[in-house]
């Protein structure tokens, strides 16, 4: 049986076709354009080294507000390469509003990093400046 941490609901999706991947940001370069104050943030893997990458804020050891039980104050952000060119960033589709701008932070920084382009349904295709 699975934990709960593995029970996911319904995800949104970006996926992004990246140009070159020697220009992929770094783990700690994601996480600082994702949560600027954020200094508490749980990792797993990284995106240079193994192709997937999972990032959360530990929300309430930064701010004790965060440790009164607030629904979702959890919540982790996936990377993946799905082929040399292509990236999925996932979150949960009822993440707070902060895991949600920081998934579409972390979107557009991939994208200009690596002279990339956005989609939400892996068909069309946008440039970050449209994004």
């Amino acid at each position: 049986m699975l934990d709960n941490w593995f029970l996911r609901g319904t995800d949104m999706q970006l996926f992004i076709s990246i140009k070159n991947a020697n220009t992929l940001p770094s783990r700690d370069e994601i996480k600082k354009a994702m949560w600027e104050k954020a200094l508490s943030v749980s990792h797993a893997l990284d995106l240079q080294e193994f192709n997937s990458l999972t990032l959360s804020w530990d929300k309430w050891i930064d701010d004790k507000r965060w440790s009164d039980g607030i629904p979702k104050s959890f919540e982790h952000i996936n990377f993946e390469f799905q082929n040399k060119r292509l990236i999925i960033i996932d979150v949960d589709e009822d993440a707070l509003f902060v895991d949600k701008r920081a998934f579409y932070r972390s979107a557009i920084l991939i994208a200009e990093r690596t002279n990339g382009t956005i989609s939400t349904d892996n068909s069309t295709w946008i440039k970050v400046n449209e994004f």
